[in-house]
């Protein structure tokens, strides 16, 4: 996935690997991360198979730098990436941990969703962020892409909000169980402490 983030991101103009890296950090690393080993990683990959091509250029009293531009072999997979259905919409690593969480002691998931949701909320502060290097890239660019850009911001500002909102249903739910359970007194007796109890009673 992540070679055509940067096959996007080529499309716009030639980069050097840097470049691509610093867009990484102002934009597209609020819903993708990347590493700049990874990038470089895929840029050969983008040169193997053909869509994109590496130029040198020299520079005055600094070491040569590889600028990237897209080809038109790398412009007709972004388009076909494009017009694909979504891939892998159905997986969620966090919900496939929360639904064995019945294996943790109760307050280990308390504490699991407290730092969830402080999370989130510092990840909805960092977005308030994003606008201003949407409207720096728009300038640069094409304000047309700023309307799918400010799409995207959309979303994770939402994505946020539903998350905080989820945790703290959670949470309310786990303390409405423990509560119900202190009030019960068996509840703090394992089953075989109960079965051992009825039979010296019969």
């Amino acid at each position: 996935m992540l070679k055509y983030g940067i096959l996007g991101l080529l499309s716009y103009g030639q980069m050097s690997g840097y470049e691509i890296m610093e867009t990484f950090k102002s934009s597209l690393v609020f819903f993708w991360k990347a590493t700049t080993s990874q990038i470089y990683r895929e840029l050969k990959v983008l040169e193997e198979k053909g869509w994109a091509e590496k130029t040198v250029v020299c520079q005055h009293k600094k070491p040569d730098k590889n600028v990237f531009h897209i080809t038109e072999a790398g412009k007709a997979e972004l388009a076909r990436w494009l017009s694909s259905p979504p891939e892998d919409v159905a997986r969620n690593p966090l919900l496939m941990k929360v639904f064995f969480f019945a294996a943790n002691p109760v307050e280990e998931n308390r504490a699991f969703f407290r730092q969830l949701e402080a999370e989130s909320a510092q990840a909805a502060r960092i977005l308030q962020t994003v606008p201003k290097f949407i409207d720096q890239y728009a300038n640069e660019v094409s304000p047309a892409d700023a309307i799918y850009w400010k799409m995207t911001l959309d979303f994770g500002f939402r994505y946020q909000e539903m998350i905080r909102q989820w945790a703290a249903a959670c949470l309310e739910t786990l303390q409405s169980e423990l509560s119900s359970s202190q009030n019960n007194p068996l509840s703090d007796n394992p089953p075989e402490s109960v079965q051992a109890e009825q039979e010296e009673i019969q």
